[in-house]
Parts: C-alpha cells; structure tokens; sequence
C-alpha cells in the first residue's frame, strides 16, 4: 500500500492506492474529513468513491433491457454488494506532481468489467476530485459514480 501525499498552500491531502481512498483532507492543521486510520480498510478512511454504483441493491439483483443480473456479496459483514468494487481494488498510480495525482482501477469479474480513474487536483484553496469509468464489458449496463465522505466529530460540530 502506498500514500500519496499532495499539497498546495495550506491544502494537504493524502490518499491511498488501496481502495483509492482519501486518508486525510486538512487546512493547516484543520481536518477537513475525518483522519484516516492508514491500514487498507476503505471503510476506516475519509473517503472512499463509489464505483460502479453506490449503496445496495435490493436482492442484490437487478433488471436491465430484459435481462436479470445477479450479483455476489462483496463483504462477508453484509449480504450484498456493498458500494460495488472500487473501494476494495488496488488502484495503479499512472501520474502525480506536488498538487496532483491520477490513479486508475480495472475490474474484470462479476457482471461488471469496467475502467475507472479518479483524479486530485489541489490549488490554494480547493480539492478537486473527478471519477470517471468506462464500460468495458461487452453488454451496456447502468453505472453510477460517487464518493462515501466521513466528516470530523468534535465538539464543536454542528449539524
């Protein structure tokens, strides 16, 4: 597993090729999502995207164009498939700089084959995080894409 730490500015941000997940987001000494733990574990990170859907689905099956899809637990602490696959995958770096960072993940088993890449971009005061993913199956199948935040718990939080 290796971190990839950015910075620009104040800006800070570290993320993992495990699970492609964000390990920390901090202005100065400000966390910005909550501290990661730094062990492979997407769901003991900041932030883990969301890839190729979000959430569960119902019976873990689904209808699309008048075909029946059945999908596999991904998790053996939940019945379904579970945020899909990306936060579980080892992602490979393909570019990085000081304030940037490119990581991509392929995933070929399953009902999905697919190709995702997630970009980082820090300027002075902004994260910018864009996901993409590209079918690669033969069939034509829904896709959703997203990010699972964990925020800081303080004190001082209000909702």
């Amino acid at each position: 597993m290796t971190i990839y730490t950015l910075s620009h500015g104040p800006l800070k941000l570290d993320v993992s090729d495990r699970g492609g997940v964000i390990e920390g987001f901090w202005r100065d000494a400000t966390p910005l999502l909550r501290p990661g733990k730094k062990n492979g574990v997407a769901t003991d990170a900041s932030c883990f995207p969301l890839v190729p859907f979000a959430n569960r689905v119902s019976g873990n099956r689904f209808v699309w164009q008048g075909s029946e899809y059945q999908l596999q637990p991904n998790v053996e602490w939940d019945a379904h498939y579970l945020h899909g696959d990306g936060w579980l995958g080892q992602w490979q770096c393909v570019s990085r700089s000081e304030d940037s960072l490119c990581l991509v993940y392929e995933h070929r088993s399953g009902v999905y084959h697919y190709r995702v890449s997630q970009a980082f971009h820090l300027t002075a005061d902004t994260l910018t995080v864009t996901l993409s993913v590209t079918n690669q199956g033969a069939e034509t199948l829904p896709f959703g894409t997203g990010w699972h935040p964990y925020f800081p718990l303080s004190p001082q939080t209000r909702i």
